[in-house]
């Protein structure tokens, strides 16, 4: 015998919902399937209400903006006795394997006017038989470097130094 009276129909065990018998319309959504998307679409907003860049959603414009197909990139070349020029490694630039930091080291140093004196260091940890360094920033067509050109479009250099023997 049943003991609801006023309202025939199966109880939904999940979301306690009484859908009448015969019924072919789909259950009502229950509260916990709605605060999951409230809290999904608050987590995505957020970030953006508070201007503040946080895991696991960015709003860093190096992910969220066009670049252009042109850049300008650092870089640090030693020559040796025979006059071949070598792009010298991030370890002997930076002290470090990081290419980021590597470029961060070159880049202040290029802005800051201090691209003598880090020259005058990178010298000092240069390969043996490197007899001058210099620090360039070179223009390279991006869209190009990545079909196989990797033609230079501009060259500036911003310090040229001696190694000491």
């Amino acid at each position: 015998m049943r003991t609801d009276t006023t309202r025939p129909g199966v109880r939904h065990r999940l979301t306690g919902t009484v859908s009448p018998v015969g019924s072919s319309g789909p259950a009502p959504v229950g509260w916990r399937p709605r605060a999951a998307v409230a809290a999904v679409l608050l987590a995505l907003v957020l970030p953006f209400v508070r201007d503040h860049d946080s895991f696991p959603l960015s709003i860093y414009p190096m992910y969220a903006g066009a670049r252009s197909d042109v850049e300008t990139l650092p870089a640090v070349f030693g020559t040796n006795e025979h006059g071949e020029v070598e792009r010298l490694s991030t370890r002997t630039i930076a002290r470090s394997d990081d290419p980021l930091i590597t470029t961060s080291l070159l880049r202040q140093a290029i802005r800051s006017g201090r691209a003598d004196a880090l020259c005058d260091e990178i010298a000092g940890r240069a390969p043996s038989g490197t007899v001058s360094v210099e620090i360039v920033e070179e223009q390279f067509d991006l869209v190009a470097s990545a079909a196989g050109d990797d033609e230079v479009l501009d060259r500036t250099v911003h310090a040229r130094c001696p190694v000491a023997e």
